[in-house]
């Protein structure tokens, strides 16, 4: 059995998703996947009763507050005494990016990335040399990483994202009757997932009887409540949603809408699939045109084009059937491709067979001389730019 450090700490959405969801399946494919978190943040995860049975299958390190140096250091003695490799997911959390400079020679490192972002990968090119597979988890992504960051070819594999189907068998069955019920799941925030368009959209649909439910937290939640305040009760807010909850809340909607401007693989988006629940979506290069097709099992706009997005959910509303074929199509697609099993198979697969044959990698830089190399600081350019030129960098990027 691999025993493998996923350096991640317990989280609502995003990358801890990840985890868990390929927790169970890859075990039965001979690797053990554990977290493992770092410092103060991961210590309140773990001693926050929401996350009590998450316990038993990682632990937290350096629980108190030090110094970098000494953060990292008692990281390394810890994946070096229990472990057999590392899977870490840059950008998160610079000090376990760097880490993989400083590790063992015998413990293997693997990459998941898991968003587009030109500023992940300029770091990624400081750590390339010391990395024995990246998994891209979108086509786009695969391709950025050679483009962007120089990572080679052979040491990249292109494996989606994957989700438990057993939570959405069963479900009960959408309402067939109007309004139009669309759902924002995840994370608040407008840079990236460009959440400010959602009040924009049904305003514009003022005409169709529609409501919206917006079920997540982030930094951008009360500026968002606000701008939804002149629609009334057309917007309802859930809040954060526990996982468990999840599948019954996208089998009561009739279409997921995500407007985000870059992405890696959304869990969300596989989320709303095996619910069946129609994916109205952006348009991004590699990404969602490689896991949905427009048409025939979701509908797709340009980035940041809210008229257009309008438009397609105007079509849902007045074409039922057209929202019963493309659910229906879009369980299977999930089906074919997404399902935590087959993409656990993919990734133990793929560890193993670097366990078994490493590919050479640099030399690891001893740990008494710690430092971080300067990619993993913005550029004077990056900090000059707006938000709003970044992002309409991201949107002509597509």
């Amino acid at each position: 059995m691999l025993k493998v450090a996923f350096m991640v700490h317990p989280l609502p959405y995003g990358l801890y998703t990840v985890y868990r969801n390929l927790r169970w399946p890859m075990a039965r494919h001979g690797v053990e996947l554990r977290w493992v978190g770092l410092g103060e943040p991961a210590a309140a995860a773990f001693d926050d009763p929401a996350w009590a049975a998450e316990r038993a299958h990682g632990e937290v390190v350096a629980t108190r507050r030090t110094g970098d140096a000494q953060q990292a250091r008692l990281l390394a003695d810890h994946i070096a005494g229990r472990y057999d490799a590392v899977l870490h997911s840059p950008p998160y959390y610079a000090l376990e990016t760097n880490l993989l400079r400083y590790l063992p020679r015998r413990i293997l490192r693997f990459l998941t990335v898991q968003s587009m972002a030109l500023g992940i990968y300029r770091p990624i090119t400081a750590i390339r040399q010391f990395t024995h597979l990246a998994v891209a988890s979108s086509k786009r992504v695969g391709d950025d990483l050679a483009r962007y960051a120089r990572f080679p070819n052979e040491r990249t594999i292109v494996i989606p994202n994957g989700i438990d189907p057993a939570p959405y068998t069963n479900l009960p069955p959408r309402p067939a009757s109007p309004p139009l019920r669309l759902l924002y799941l995840g994370r608040i925030e407008n840079n990236q997932k460009g959440v400010f368009s959602l009040p924009t959209l049904m305003e514009q649909l003022r005409d169709v009887d529609a409501t919206l439910t917006v079920a997540g937290g982030g930094p951008d939640l009360e500026e968002l409540k606000a701008r939804c305040a002149p629609l009334g009760d057309r917007v309802r807010f859930a809040g954060v949603l526990p996982p468990a909850d999840v599948p019954d809340c996208l089998a009561s909607h009739h279409a997921m809408v995500m407007f985000s401007r870059s992405e890696g693989l959304p869990n969300v988006l596989l989320e709303a699939m095996a619910a069946g629940c129609v994916p109205l979506v952006s348009r991004i290069r590699g990404l969602t045109d490689w896991v949905v097709t427009h048409e025939k099992d979701a509908l797709l706009f340009p980035v940041g084009d809210v008229p257009e997005a309008a438009r397609l959910a105007s079509r849902l509303a007045a074409e039922p059937s057209l929202n019963a074929r493309l659910s229906a199509n879009v369980k299977e697609t999930f089906r074919e491709r997404f399902t935590a099993e087959a993409v656990a198979q993919q990734y133990a697969g793929a560890m193993l067979k670097v366990a078994a044959d490493p590919p050479p990698i640099e030399d690891p830089l001893p740990i008494e001389r710690w430092s971080y190399p300067r990619v993993f600081k913005p550029t004077l350019i990056q900090r000059l730019l707006s938000r709003e030129t970044k992002n309409r960098i991201q949107q002509w990027l597509g």
